[in-house]
């Protein structure tokens, strides 16, 4: 059985921050989801979906 795991941060990660082909992260700060590459960290929802915070 395979574990997901998607790192959180508050900025932009970097080639540094994810090491392997695939991985994944969450900015929390700027609403955006970034995956790594063979060279690089490429943002996967460039666009804001204008998506409120809500409150109970």
């Amino acid at each position: 059985m395979s574990t997901i795991v998607i790192k959180r941060g508050t900025k932009a990660p970097t080639t540094s921050n994810l090491t392997r082909i695939g991985e994944m992260a969450i900015d929390y700060y700027n609403h955006k989801v970034y995956i790594r590459t063979a060279s690089k960290v490429i943002c996967i929802n460039s666009t804001d979906t204008g998506a409120a915070n809500s409150t109970a």
